[in-house]
């Protein structure tokens, strides 16, 4: 059931974000220093170091002044993928903030990035705070209500779930429940697709 109630939150982006918009991806997954001895070794065995392998990549924008969230799982860090991401979430005249990921350079959009390698956080309108807040916010309740691994088959619900949510937090209680089952209609989650694979 609760699946079914975030499934809710899944699907396309209603409206690509205009204005100031920032852009950052996660990491999601064990640590490597926290992995027991044997599954450090099938990483390495695999040819796999330190990075995202083994883990699941998700990436997400943030309205600067809306404060609306969309976030989604995401299969590569590459140029394709991100710049992808960056056109499908806002629009042509946004300005887009992002941190120095490569896969950021050449965007179609007015973009400045943070160098987060050499302690840049902030530079003048230059920021990635309010996404990285959000991603703080998912691993906060990723570890203080599921307290265990979320398999990377379902992470996207969690993903969008928590997005739905933030999008929601300042509607009172009455109005967040009839946008969750107005967001129901027509979406099926089968027992035999949760647990298959």
């Amino acid at each position: 059931m609760l699946h079914r109630i975030r499934e809710a939150w899944s699907g396309e982006l209603e409206k690509a974000f205009e204005g100031l918009v920032e852009i950052d991806e996660l990491m999601f997954g064990s640590r490597r220093a926290n992995m027991s001895n044997a599954k450090r070794k099938k990483l390495r065995e695999a040819g796999m170091r330190q990075g995202p392998q083994g883990k699941t990549i998700a990436t997400g924008a943030k309205n600067r002044e809306t404060g609306k969230v969309t976030a989604r799982v995401i299969h590569s860090v590459d140029g394709e993928t991100l710049r992808g991401f960056v056109e499908r979430v806002s629009e042509p005249d946004a300005m887009v903030y992002t941190d120095e990921a490569r896969g950021y350079k050449g965007v179609d959009r007015e973009h400045e990035s943070v160098n987060h390698a050499v302690s840049e956080y902030v530079r003048e309108t230059a920021l990635v705070n309010g996404i990285e807040s959000f991603w703080s916010m998912l691993k906060r309740g990723y570890h203080g209500v599921y307290h265990h691994h979320i398999s990377p088959k379902h992470l996207e619900r969690y993903i969008c779930e928590c997005a739905g949510r933030h999008n929601l937090r300042e509607a009172d209680t009455l109005d967040q429940m009839w946008e969750v089952v107005a967001r129901l209609v027509g979406k099926r989650v089968l027992y035999k697709e949760l647990t298959e694979g």
